[in-house]
């Protein structure tokens, strides 16, 4: 990385900063063959529709809105299970980036859902939008059920108005963790009624998980990609 951008402020990550992390082989996609929770054809097929990077040998998963500008490059750690390493902290690439004087320090982050470029996907424009949280989650399920948009928010308190404004006009379903006592469902179910509101776009929220998951599911705080490759 020894490229340079001017000291301005931008919303959009320069394009001359991508370059290396190009390599869609990390610990994430050779996770999740090894582990059979996808086929190496289907992780090739995510991988390259969600343009994963890589960092070193974790996983980037870039934030690339609507009009195709990559807005942020976020990187996690994953083991050989295809769970998420908790020794080893997410980082964001322009934090990174910034660090370097690669990025000015007054660039500021424009966050978009995981996925939103596909948006505009070749004959999928009356397809649904599916929500989940965990960006691993929305590729998994991009796979098991491809009748829908797959996006994630990347985290729980991610989800807003501001995150889903891009999809006025479009059906969207949100799939919210479960837990012992619901509250992520809960809190998601009240976000999802603000933003239909304003949207003036229906926005449902899924009871699969809060219906069919066991208490030890619930304990264990699965997300719908656990749940589908445990009913497998």
């Amino acid at each position: 990385m020894t490229t340079s951008v001017d000291n301005k402020s931008h919303s959009y990550i320069p394009v001359e900063l991508l370059t290396p992390y190009e390599n869609t082989d990390n610990e994430l996609t050779r996770a999740l063959v090894q582990c059979g929770i996808l086929t190496a054809a289907q992780m090739r097929h995510a991988a390259n529709r969600y343009r994963i990077g890589s960092d070193d040998d974790a996983v980037v998963f870039w934030q690339i809105d609507e009009e195709h500008h990559f807005r942020e490059g976020k990187v996690m750690h994953y083991q050989a299970d295809g769970h998420r390493s908790h020794q080893k902290k997410p980082y964001t690439l322009s934090w990174v980036w910034k660090k370097e004087k690669l990025l000015p320090q007054e660039w500021r982050a424009t966050p978009c859902l995981f996925g939103l470029h596909l948006l505009n996907e070749e004959g999928r424009a009356d397809c649904p939008v599916a929500i989940v949280e965990s960006e691993k989650t929305a590729m998994i399920c991009s796979e098991y059920l491809p009748d829908a948009l797959w996006m994630a928010t990347g985290g729980m308190s991610n989800l807003s108005l501001a995150m889903l404004f891009p999809l006025k006009g479009r059906k969207i379903i949100l799939f919210p963790d479960t837990d012992p006592t619901g509250a992520t469902s809960q809190r998601w179910t009240k976000e999802a009624e603000i933003i239909a509101k304003s949207l003036g776009t229906p926005v449902y929220v899924s009871d699969i998980l809060e219906k069919n998951a066991t208490e030890e599911m619930k304990e264990k705080k699965i997300d719908l990609a656990d749940y589908l490759v445990m009913k497998r």
